[in-house]
C-alpha cells in the first residue's frame, strides 16, 4: 500500500505529461475493480473506452480434464517437432522471425507452444500456453482457430489438450483472456472450466487536460 502511494501519483503525473493528438490517442488499461485509480484516471483527463475492454478468466483444476478428441484427419501438434524450413505456426500473422522471437523469451517452451494440423500439414487452430514455475500460473495467449475449421470442437479440444499440459507442467492457476463482446470466447473458455475474474478497462486521453499545456 505504500509503495502504491507513493508511485501512483508519479505514474499518473507522467501519463497526463504524454503528448496527444486526435489521431493519436494515449491509451491505459485499469481493473474495473480498482475504483480509485479509475477515478485518478478521469481527474486527469481519460476516458472510458468500451471498445478497448477485455475480461480476464481463470480456473483452478483439481485435476487434468479429460482429453478430447480431435474430428478424423487432424492431430495435435508442438513446436518440437517442426522440420527444418517449415514456418512456425504463427508465422502467417507474426511474421517470419516469429520462432526466433520467441525462444528469446525465458518462459517459452516449445513443449507448450500448440498447434492442431490436417494430413496436409496445414494449421487448422493454434494456442501458445506460458507457465511461470515459481508461481505455478499458466496462460494461454495467444488461442486462435482457422475461419475454415470453426465450429468443429478443434478449439475446444485444444484448448483441453493445453491445460492438461500446463497442469502435467506443475500449473495450479490458469488464465485467459477475452475481447468482451466475443460471445464465441466466451462460450468456448467458459466450455473448458474458466470463470470471468474481473474486467480489464479501456481508458483514453485524446486531449490536454484543463489547466495543463
Amino acid at each position: 500500500a505504500l509503495v502504491r502511494a507513493r508511485a501512483l501519483p508519479t505514474a499518473l503525473a507522467r501519463l497526463a505529461a504524454l503528448p496527444v493528438a486526435p489521431d493519436r490517442p494515449v491509451y491505459v488499461a485499469a481493473d474495473d475493480r480498482d475504483r480509485d485509480v479509475i477515478r485518478r484516471l478521469e481527474t486527469v483527463g481519460f476516458r472510458h473506452d468500451p471498445d478497448e475492454e477485455t475480461v480476464q478468466m481463470a480456473q483452478r483444476p483439481a485435476f487434468p480434464p479429460a482429453p478430447v478428441p480431435l474430428p478424423a484427419g487432424l492431430r495435435f501438434d508442438d513446436d518440437r517437432s517442426r522440420p527444418a524450413g517449415r514456418p512456425h505456426h504463427l508465422a502467417k500473422r507474426n511474421g517470419e522471425h516469429v520462432a526466433e522471437r520467441l525462444r528469446e523469451c525465458s518462459l517459452y517452451r516449445p513443449d507448450l507452444d500448440l498447434c492442431v494440423r490436417t494430413a496436409a500439414d496445414e494449421v487448422a487452430a493454434y494456442c501458445l500456453c506460458w507457465l511461470d514455475p515459481g508461481n505455478r500460473v499458466g496462460l494461454f495467449e495467444p488461442v486462435r482457430t482457422e475461419d475454415a475449421y470453426h465450429r468443429r470442437g478443434i478449439g475446444r479440444a485444444l484448448m483441453v489438450e493445453g491445460i492438461r499440459r500446463l497442469i502435467a507442467a506443475g500449473a495450479v492457476l490458469i488464465k485467459v483472456s477475452r475481447d468482451r463482446f466475443s460471445d464465441a470466447a466466451k462460450g468456448l473458455y467458459e466450455g473448458v472450466g474458466f470463470v470471468e475474474a474481473f474486467a480489464t478497462l479501456g481508458y483514453a486521453r485524446r486531449s490536454v487536460p484543463k489547466g495543463r499545456s
